[in-house]
């Protein structure tokens, strides 16, 4: 009997086993139904990267575990129920869209209903590996179709080592939403015009420079490849012929690295071809803010002030002015709300710290525009000032972190100044004036919403999703973080075991690295991987490497390439401390052309207010710190003279600031002599008056004199400029060949990463206005304490060309 019932529950597990198994196929099919619908009309919304992936995330993982979905209970599942209509907690979904129709909504119930099976359950067939010479033939085959004018107009994004490495669907059509999104944005055309996929699998896209006016003189497909650290020339006919065809180098690039890169300055501002001030700017698009504000106040231009906003703690001032392509919105923002600073007392007088300007361009999107109290173009704004509070990178940077603030156009706020006007009896200016400028709440309004709904439709076209989140950010994020073996393969156009064998062959990829991709979880650093890419490219003979130009983009424009070789360094006829005469190999780097300014150095203070007048450590300086500044204010009418009275300390923490270093001793000195032998001065053995600003009464605007052969100005003369290097007498008599650093047992790297601990003399090069000629050669050297200041003394930076 018991052998009968063990027999007869035995075949009943089976049976339920086999119905079970039965039962999950046959649901199998309506999760992918489920899913289909999802993705075509819920993704860009709520996908991974999806504007409002914060408020609720397609996955299935995500949508059991926050209960937006019950299985097996469709009319308790708040998903099901926002497609009917709105609810308690939200409005009827899909947000800003019809309806689903009601078959579409039927399918969703059945889905829940049958326990919400998951659609990522199904293993999917994987993906044919698309190869780099496959691409090539592919964008050769669309220049083809192209007539031949316009072959040399065409130009090309890739998504496709990502479609390599298995990204979900979503997560591509993300990509693609802000690689249109990001394009438009970047484009001075008259309509917005989306990249073209030319692919089956929709991941190469197609544009036509002269749909965003990127033929123009500014050439900005040329920044972009000076720009891009993925460039490799193909050995291929078909590449050969592409490149002739379209007449470039690099015909295409990775969209993931574009929308990294150009949503950012320095990139962001080449390609708009932004000016250097808001002045230029505002001549440049024809907008007379003086005269609407004088002219045409409500008419032109309309203005609000209050005392917050997202950005600030402090006052802010908005102001609406309609200009050839829109409109020209600019705000004023404020360190302070006292005096001058106080918009509700000095509502047309105010004194600002700088602010932020967005612009519709032609085709109706936004660019962005940050700039000082001077006017002076940034790249990021002051954080003392404005800042992403709450936000991973709280710094305010030109382009992405204003789009992730805009994404529906201009923000609604409330003017608090024309009620305190109105209610104020004999103010001290025109109020009549105020209160045809500042506008009435209900008008500003109606402006104020013209304005997004202009912005929505633009970025709609473009294949945005109006609100939420900035998917752009969020891509960039993604691309920032480290690579494993399965995305660093893919971005070389290789499979993963190919490329991990490679690695174990090869000691060049071992050297640079890469070892580390075959460990369990193993990955590299996004820097470490682009510095090193050109290695790889080498030692997997995939073509010839296309290295970045980083003087053009990467690296500011106030600095010049100084090329690698020797020179002689030090003099025989010198003090003791310049013997003996040694050649020293140096590699390529970039040096300031110039002194870093009063103006330059306030920028620095602004942002990082622990260096300012009053709050440096004590042990950082020698109690002259910016000792001709009042506050954190240069003198006077001095904005483009060099900083003096600044410590090694504060040299070092300017130049790690501005993402460049101090210059080496050696540096300095091969950089000064510009390739003349022998000489005592950057330009031969004589001195006088009209080279160099020495044995004067002060310093002069950093540019006044010529320049060596380099195209560095005032190495002779004006301000000692502190080095990197230790300062010793003796240093010349060991010093290695080949890059010398004196460090004192330290490298380059840990003195740039940690130099306020250190207390060893540092090395002063060049002279000032007040050194005689005999010390301003290019050959003598000078040392003192790194806390010590002067009015003599001042810097200039430097940046390896090799991360």
């Amino acid at each position: 009997m018991n052998s009968q019932l063990k027999a007869s529950c035995t075949i009943i597990c089976l049976l339920m086993l086999f119905w079970s198994h039965h039962i999950a196929y046959a649901q199998q099919p309506i999760s992918q139904q489920a899913f289909a619908i999802f993705e075509q009309h819920c993704l860009d919304c709520h996908g991974e990267f999806g504007s409002y992936s914060d408020a609720l995330t397609i996955k299935h993982k995500d949508l059991i575990e926050d209960r937006s979905v019950i299985p097996g209970q469709p009319d308790a599942s708040e998903l099901y129920l926002r497609l009917l209509g709105d609810t308690d907690t939200g409005s009827q979904m899909p947000l800003g869209q019809e309806p689903l129709d009601s078959e579409a909504i039927a399918t969703i119930r059945r889905w829940i209903a049958a326990g919400a099976p998951d659609w990522e359950a199904i293993p999917k067939p994987k993906r044919r590996f698309i190869t780099t010479e496959e691409v090539v033939k592919t964008i050769h085959a669309h220049v083809e179709s192209l007539t031949t004018f316009d072959r040399a107009f065409a130009r090309y994004f890739t998504l496709t080592h990502l479609y390599n490495v298995g990204t979900r669907d979503d997560n591509l059509r993300a990509y693609r939403n802000a690689l249109s999104k990001l394009i438009n944005s970047l484009s001075w055309g008259p309509r917005v015009r989306n990249p073209k996929p030319i692919d089956r699998e929709g991941t190469i896209f197609y544009i036509d420079l002269r749909y965003y006016e990127w033929d123009s003189k500014n050439n900005p497909w040329y920044k972009i490849e000076q720009a891009y650290p993925y460039g490799i020339k193909l050995e291929s006919s078909t590449y050969t012929k592409l490149c002739q065809k379209t007449k470039c180098e690099l015909p295409f690039v990775r969209a993931d690295w574009f929308i990294a890169t150009a949503s950012l300055p320095p990139l962001y501002h080449e390609i708009l071809d932004l000016p250097k001030t808001e002045q230029e700017l505002e001549t440049q698009l024809a907008v007379p803010v003086e005269e609407n504000i004088m002219n045409a106040p409500g008419v032109r231009v309309w203005r609000a002030g209050f005392s917050e906003s997202g950005v600030s703690s402090n006052n802010r001032v908005v102001e609406r002015h309609e200009y050839r392509y829109g409109v020209y919105w600019k705000s004023y923002d404020f360190a302070g709300n006292v005096g001058t600073q106080n918009i509700f007392t000095h509502p047309l007088d105010f004194t600002h710290d700088g602010g932020e300007i967005i612009f519709n361009l032609p085709n109706g999107l936004q660019a962005y525009y940050l700039s000082n109290a001077s006017g002076e173009r940034l790249d990021s704004a002051p954080i003392n000032i404005v800042s992403n509070a709450g936000a991973r990178d709280p710094i305010v940077h030109n382009g992405l972190s204003c789009m992730s603030c805009h994404t529906e156009g201009m923000k609604v706020f409330d003017d608090q100044v024309r009620s305190v006007v109105a209610q104020t009896s004999n103010p001290p200016y025109d109020r009549a004036h105020v209160l045809r400028l500042y506008a009435k709440k209900s008008v500003m309004a109606s402006l104020v919403y013209e304005d997004s709904m202009r912005y929505k439709r633009a970025l709609e076209a473009a294949g945005g999703v109006f609100g939420g989140v900035e998917p752009i950010q969020q891509l960039v994020k993604q691309f920032e973080g480290p690579l494993d073996a399965l995305h660093a393969a893919a971005e070389v156009g290789l499979e993963t075991d190919d490329f991990l064998q490679r690695i174990r062959e090869n000691s060049a990829l071992q050297n640079a690295g890469l070892l580390v991709l075959g460990l369990d979880n193993g990955s590299v650093k996004r820097d470490a991987w682009a510095s090193q890419f050109g290695t790889v490219v080498s030692a997997l003979n995939l073509g010839k490497y296309t290295s970045a130009d980083p003087l053009k983009t990467l690296v500011h424009a106030d600095m010049v390439l100084i090329p690698a070789g020797d020179f002689q360094m030090g003099s025989s006829k010198g003090d003791f401390d310049e013997k003996p005469v040694h050649t020293v190999y140096v590699d390529a780097f970039y040096m300031d052309i110039y002194e870093v300014t009063n103006a330059q150095y306030k920028n620095f203070v602004d942002a990082n207010p622990q260096w300012g007048k009053d709050r440096i450590p004590f042990e950082y300086h020698d109690g002259g710190y910016l000792k001709n500044w009042r506050g954190n204010n240069y003198p006077s009418g001095e904005g483009k003279h060099p900083v003096i009275h600044v410590s090694w300390y504060a040299a070092m923490a300017y130049a790690k600031w501005a993402n460049k270093r101090l210059p080496t001793e050696a540096e300095w000195e091969k950089g000064a002599r510009s390739g003349l032998v022998g000489q005592k001065y950057p330009w031969g053995n004589f001195i006088d008056s009209n080279r160099a600003n020495y044995s004067s009464d002060n310093t002069t605007p950093v540019g006044q004199y010529p320049p060596n052969s380099y195209g560095l100005y005032d190495m002779t003369g004006n301000v000692w400029e502190w080095c990197l290097d230790v300062y010793d007498r003796s240093f010349y008599a060991e010093s290695p060949p080949q890059n010398p650093f004196s460090g004192n047992g330290d490298d380059i790297t840990s003195v740039v990463t940690n130099f306020m601990p250190l207390k060893n003399s540092r090395v002063l090069r060049g002279g000032s206005w007040s050194t005689p000629a005999q010390k301003v050669r290019v050959a003598n050297r000078h040392g003192l304490p790194p806390a010590v200041t002067s009015n003599l003394f001042g810097f200039r930076c430097a940046r390896s060309v090799k991360p």
